[in-house]
């Protein structure tokens, strides 16, 4: 119960940043946004961002029909979403970090999850924009996996499934993230090595990896 009145306190402590000052520093400064994280793991206000940031982004790139009926219901829809990716991510990064001997409270890694997730996602966005705008109009960018940002595109997914998901997983948007969960875990224990830290992140992209290639072997 402690951990969660510490993640979702509205009262900000004396010189901590507030819930949009973190999320900016995550983009421009995220050596600063983890280390605020590691004093003070609170997440509700970027997972609010995040949320906000990707089903605007569903209603910028498709332009869906809307109701008040249909908004609130998508709002809900899209956190039905991110949550258990949120929790299986955290679940993920908190688990491992065990056997590296890394410091991780649970609050901490879920914190780190979500605002990663939201860089992740603002970065998604970006890449999509990039390619509307360079691409013929005709062209349907798909938001989930833009194109340019990863060799996936070189590969018939058709003849070998397995290598395009693979290469799919080759992302500068992965490599960015990698980054940032690097930074928070070393945020989180000063006095782990790199070695460890390096250890945390390559493990859960492996286990990330494995999980792509099983599901494309399905």
């Amino acid at each position: 119960m402690f951990a969660t009145r510490e993640s979702t306190s509205a009262i900000v402590p004396a010189g901590q940043p507030g819930a949009i000052a973190r999320v900016v520093d995550v983009m421009v400064d995220p050596r600063a946004a983890f280390r605020a994280i590691a004093e003070r793991p609170a997440w509700f206000g970027g997972l609010l961002v995040a949320v906000a940031v990707r089903f605007a982004s569903l209603l910028a790139f498709y332009h869906p029909e809307t109701t008040p009926t249909k908004l609130i219901a998508g709002v809900a829809f899209q956190f039905a979403l991110v949550l258990p990716v949120l929790l299986a991510s955290a679940g993920l990064l908190w688990i491992i970090s065990k056997p590296w001997a890394v410091s991780l409270r649970w609050p901490v890694a879920f914190s780190i999850a979500v605002h990663v997730y939201l860089a992740y996602t603002v970065a998604t966005i970006a890449a999509a924009s990039v390619a509307g705008a360079m691409l013929p109009a005709s062209t349907d960018v798909d938001l989930r996996s833009p194109p340019f940002t990863s060799p996936r595109g070189l590969i018939d997914a058709s003849t070998s499934p397995v290598l395009e998901r693979l290469l799919g997983e080759l992302d500068v948007r992965s490599a960015y993230a990698c980054s940032l969960v690097a930074l928070g875990v070393a945020a989180t224990d000063p006095a782990a090595s790199r070695l460890r830290v390096a250890g945390v992140v390559v493990s859960c992209f492996a286990v990330r990896v494995a999980g792509s290639l099983w599901a494309a072997l399905q």
